[in-house]
């Protein structure tokens, strides 16, 4: 007997800097109509999150509705009113009501520091992201992960992208200099675990996880564990979990450099180096790396749960990391 698939749920928030956007170019703006003449437009934002990191693939995607629109309109703590409206009567709406639904985006109205978020259509809201939000906008943005995979050379790719829920501009402007600076790139997400992969040597332990869409759809993502910060966790998670538990976990988005600095230079005459003259290393990482687990749920599914009854031998699949066998050797040992 098979669990029916359910949509693992999450949540993106990042806090940061409008960069690259330029409304004339495709990849930042794009309106037009689709193949069956649809308006459409689309946008991709990028943020700054930090002197090192950059978040890129911040989109959204608005079409005009074709059918009515749910509308809500609040009369007090505990009354509302709900109706339904078309796209073409959205300037009609009385005083306090807003739209609500799939396709409405939040964005902020108003100057920075005095913002109130109201709720758009995708296809309006899109514009007046592009319109109001530009370069060196300071902004905090709640999104969802979009995942897409795809096949090159017979081999299956996989992007991670971010559908924009809300905007909104910060009660002030972002200083990465300051002294109380926080970083904001974050996620918390429902994964259902694929596999795990130790490396020792680099001291990361790799998780893929699977997540569903409400489609009833899945695409693999891999996450990761720093275990020079988090070995108590990366050990907990490649211990008690296996294929088909439900996880809910929370961590950091990674993308950017890594700063270190490199050895001593053999050269010394007893001198020091001046300020901003240090040698360094620079890496490029690209990670979402858990640093918490907030649910576990054990057995959620099963292999055969993400296979037709047809496509589906009925021999499962080789459990390569059975770490509750007796016979299994402990790597933290």
């Amino acid at each position: 007997m098979t669990t029916e698939l359910q949509q693992t749920r999450g949540s993106v928030k990042i806090e940061g800097i409008i960069v690259g956007f330029d409304k004339t170019q495709e990849n930042s703006y794009r309106q037009g109509t689709t193949g069956s003449e649809k308006p459409y437009r689309s946008i991709g934002l990028n943020a700054k999150t930090s002197p090192t990191n950059v978040i890129y693939q911040l989109n959204q995607f608005g079409m005009v509705p074709e059918k009515p629109v749910k509308v809500t309109k609040f009369k007090g703590k505990n009354n509302k009113e709900q109706f339904v409206i078309d796209y073409a009567h959205k300037e009609e709406l009385p005083d306090g009501a807003g739209v609500m639904g799939f396709g409405i985006i939040g964005v902020g109205d108003g100057e920075q520091g005095k913002q109130t978020i109201k709720n758009y259509f995708a296809y309006d809201a899109v514009e007046k992201i592009a319109n109001e939000y530009g370069n060196d906008s300071s902004v905090v943005i709640n999104a969802e992960f979009d995942i897409d995979s795809y096949q090159s050379n017979g081999e299956t790719k996989t992007t991670v992208k971010y559908n924009v829920k809300k905007i909104w501009l910060t009660k002030e402007p972002i200083d990465f200099d300051k002294e109380d600076f926080q970083e904001v790139a974050s996620f918390e997400q429902e994964i259902v675990v694929v596999s795990h992969e130790l490396d020792k040597e680099a001291k990361k332990l790799y998780v893929t996880g699977r997540l569903i869409t409400f489609k009833k759809e899945w695409n693999d993502i891999v996450f990761t564990i720093d275990l020079s910060q988090h070995e108590t966790l990366g050990q907990n998670i490649y211990k008690k979990t296996k294929f088909g538990d439900l996880l809910k976990v929370q961590g950091k988005i990674v993308n950017g450099v890594v700063l270190t600095e490199a050895p001593a230079q053999e050269f010394d005459w007893g001198g020091s180096v001046p300020a901003g003259q240090q040698n360094v290393i620079s890496s490029r990482i690209s990670e979402l790396q858990i640093t918490n687990v907030k649910e576990h749920k054990p057995k959620f599914y099963k292999e055969s749960d993400f296979f037709k009854p047809d496509e589906f031998s009925g021999t499962p699949f080789e459990d390569d990391n059975d770490n509750n066998s007796k016979d299994s050797d402990d790597i933290w040992g």
